[in-house]
């Protein structure tokens, strides 16, 4: 069996989250792992006693024998992670989003032109997104006049990311790019390009955006996107996807149901709608696509078209 050696940098929820993964995955095997933070190197220690932690920048890219990086540190730092690896020979599996700069990300992708990449946007192998393009390929919603997605965080960041302060701040952080971006990047795997129509509504908070409102055009179709931070109550992440027939509904990140006009009916059975599936099939899709190098996951590419809608949604309301 093939087996892919792995250096993670980055240890936060995420770059923890699939070094678990990774270590239920028989074709992954995770090597060596590091952060400039001295706390999240203890607590990854803590977590992962048998699995190397560099102490220094230095060490970890000199570290030998390794196929591929999971690239899981805040977005800024993403173009500087990725060249390190590349010159280091290593194929590179990175978080999103690609970046915050745009000249920096566009300047990415030029360079990685002929080099492995994979980006780690969730509806890349989660079961309720290839199921709501199975069904669309089928025809099954009948005409499809576009989607609609609504977004709520009783606090921003979530709780379980408090350690990760830059996601509080608009420099790198804020739902928009943390949440949204999977959501935008599958519109544009479902309708095509995006196009935003008007000028957003945006309400910056004291750190970063407290609420958005926009469309966007993907030819004769629209998606809607609101979402809102405050208040209490359970966070919502949702999407809908309207059809003349039948409309479906993501829910919950990876639940599915549909209608017919009287009710939500599940499409996904439970074991289908938990996260840990949809995380495990990213890693199986990954692990395909490192094998015979047929693309299964967004490139870069992919990743930058995303990052300009984000963006640009944002960039409205901090001209000047």
């Amino acid at each position: 069996m093939t087996r892919f050696r792995v250096a993670i940098v980055g240890l936060g929820a995420v770059g923890q989250r699939f070094a678990s993964l990774m270590a239920e995955n028989p074709t992954f095997e995770v090597l060596v792992a590091f952060d400039l933070h001295e706390d999240a190197r203890a607590n990854f220690r803590k977590n992962f006693p048998d699995i190397t932690i560099a102490e220094t920048e230095h060490d970890f890219y000199a570290h030998p024998n390794i196929d591929l990086i999971y690239v899981a540190t805040p977005p800024a730092t993403h173009a500087t992670q990725v060249g390190l690896a590349q010159r280091a020979g290593w194929k590179v599996f990175c978080e999103k989003p690609l970046g915050v700069d745009l000249a920096e990300s566009e300047q990415l992708v030029t360079q990685s032109q002929g080099f492995f990449q994979a980006v780690n946007f969730v509806y890349s192998g989660a079961p309720n997104a290839l199921e709501v393009e199975r069904l669309m390929s089928h025809g099954e919603l009948g005409a499809v006049t576009g989607a609609s997605i609504h977004l709520q965080f009783s606090q921003w960041p979530r709780a379980f990311q408090g350690h990760a302060g830059w996601l509080a701040g608009r420099e790198q952080g804020g739902f928009m790019r943390e949440v949204g971006s999977h959501f935008l990047y599958l519109c544009q795997r479902l309708f095509g390009s995006l196009a935003l129509h008007g000028t957003p509504l945006v309400v910056e908070g004291k750190h970063s955006e407290d609420y958005v409102s926009a469309v966007w055009y993907a030819g004769a179709r629209y998606i809607t996107l609101e979402g809102r931070v405050g208040g209490v109550g359970s966070d919502r992440a949702q999407m809908t996807i309207l059809g003349d027939h039948k409309s479906l509904r993501i829910d919950h990140w990876y639940g599915l149901y549909q209608t017919l006009g009287d009710g939500w009916d599940p499409v996904l059975d439970e074991q289908q709608s938990e996260p840990r599936t949809a995380y495990a099939n990213q890693l199986n899709l990954l692990s395909q696509q490192l094998i015979d190098g047929k693309k299964r996951l967004a490139d870069f590419s992919e990743a930058l078209h995303v990052q300009r809608l984000v963006e640009e949604v944002l960039q409205s309301s901090r001209r000047g």
